[in-house]
């Protein structure tokens, strides 16, 4: 059998590597993939991962403006109804890579698992495959960077209900 073309690393519980413990240099090695797919991981990724492969990171946010922790809490909260999701090749600095390509995302409606739900099939049914096929240059990031805060549950619980927001999940564990 051949080696895969990607793979696709995700705490979500469907990819080809689904757990932080698995995500190692020496895993990678057995897979011997030419692309690592990275969708909704709030682990650290080694160098060792990242300078020995193609890792390829997707962020909900126009980058450089939301780096960090809990990109769709934060938009919410900010008010946002709109973002990009956008593909970063994995480096030293979180969400700080260079960009393969962004796409257009409308985060409006829905609970917090439909929001990933919906940018899951953008990801995987269009960005990795264009990734895939057109092997683009990544550019590097431009204009004023903004970091955004990890949120814990008992922060956005607290947040959304005194908004008056009806975003399950947000902040649970069960999406990122």
């Amino acid at each position: 059998m051949a080696n895969p073309v990607y793979i696709i690393v995700t705490n979500r519980g469907d990819g080809d590597i689904t757990s932080h413990a698995d995500m190692t240099a020496a895993r990678l090695g057995q897979i011997n993939c030419q692309w690592v797919f990275v969708p909704f991981w709030s682990w650290y990724i080694p160098p060792e991962i990242y300078e020995r492969y193609r890792v390829v990171i997707f962020h909900m946010t126009d980058v450089p403006y939301g780096r960090g922790g809990s990109p769709l809490q934060n938009l919410l909260y900010l008010g946002h109804e709109t973002t990009m999701i956008s593909a970063i090749r994995c480096c030293e600095i979180t969400d700080g890579g260079d960009v393969y390509m962004k796409c257009a995302f409308d985060i409006s409606y829905g609970t917090a698992d439909e929001i990933y739900d919906r940018a899951d099939v953008i990801i995987r049914n269009y960005m990795v495959p264009f990734i895939v096929q057109t092997n683009p240059k990544p550019v590097p990031q431009r204009g004023k960077s903004v970091r955004f805060k990890r949120w814990d549950k008992n922060k956005t619980s607290r947040i959304f209900r005194a908004m008056s927001t009806d975003y399950e999940n947000l902040g649970s564990g069960k999406s990122p």
